[in-house]
């Protein structure tokens, strides 16, 4: 596994802290680009006005990521048939 370009070989000259900060450090870096790409893409628009931004949706908790949320919110899929 890579994590910050270093190997697993390496993670053994860091302290929890160093690693943890390196995790932080790439989570940072994937919703950051995960943001980018959401903010460009005109698919999910609709989604969009719910969850503008990537990392207040994953700090939230009211919300879990499944399928059927953005089924529901969209009204798409079943969930109209199981609402009505």
């Amino acid at each position: 596994m890579t994590i910050g370009g270093r190997l697993d070989a390496e993670r053994n000259n860091f302290t929890r802290t160093e690693i943890g900060m390196l995790r932080w450090c790439v989570k940072d870096e994937i919703v950051e680009q995960w943001q980018k790409g959401w903010d460009k893409e005109s698919y999910g628009r609709k989604l969009n006005r719910y969850f503008p931004n990537v990392s207040v949706r994953l700090s939230s908790g009211w919300v879990k990521p499944d399928y059927g949320t953005p089924q529901l919110l969209m009204r798409h899929g079943c969930s109209q048939k199981a609402i009505v």
